[in-house]
């Protein structure tokens, strides 16, 4: 009868099961990366739809203008809605300067100028200081009638400044935005 001790140490079979097991490890690896990477995209587009629905919501109800859309009416006569994530974070004037400098030229521009589709709401978040990205301040959605949304970064070290469009060639603006939002003017526009 042989004995199960030996002396002589197989190395090729040790080389074969920590490969085995290297092989596991790194298939685990790419399987719960994989599986994070899709659980955040799947968060992101559930907490879009949500902020959307909420919007929209919002906007029927009228809590935020006073005057609700009931359902007989179409979302072009309603009022656009301006919502304020985390607001009391905001402080001072921070969100009268941002209404006045940013959304209402944004929401003027995207409704009467560019028109392809109206903003039925506009979602301003202020970050706390241990989350600002690159040292941006605030957040901008808006959220188009088509469900589509359109997303900027503000207020780069806190200083709010003038939203102004962004053309690929020259501008085309209407002489009522120009009018009403001279401060709102692209940089290499030519006031007439």
């Amino acid at each position: 009868m042989e004995t199960l001790k030996s002396k002589e140490v197989d190395w090729k079979k040790i080389a074969v099961v920590a490969a085995l097991v290297a092989l596991t490890a790194l298939v685990v690896g790419v399987l719960i990366w994989y599986y994070k990477g899709q659980e955040v995209l799947t968060q992101a587009e559930y907490y879009e739809k949500e902020l959307y629905n909420k919007n929209i919501e919002l906007l029927k109800s009228g809590s935020q203008t006073g005057e609700g859309c009931d359902t007989a009416t179409t979302l072009e006569e309603c009022e656009t809605v301006i919502a304020y994530e985390r607001a009391g974070l905001f402080e001072g004037n921070e969100k009268t300067d941002i209404e006045t400098k940013i959304v209402e030229p944004y929401i003027y521009y995207a409704n009467n100028v560019e028109s392809s589709s109206r903003v039925v709401a506009v979602v301003v978040d202020k970050y706390p200081a241990d989350e600002r990205p690159s040292n941006y301040w605030f957040s901008i959605t808006a959220v188009h009638q088509n469900g589509g949304t359109t997303g900027w970064l503000v207020g780069e070290n806190g200083t709010i400044s003038y939203w102004a469009p962004e053309c690929m060639d020259t501008c085309t603006l209407t002489q009522a935005f120009v009018d009403k939002y001279p401060n709102n003017l692209p940089t290499d526009y030519e006031v007439k």
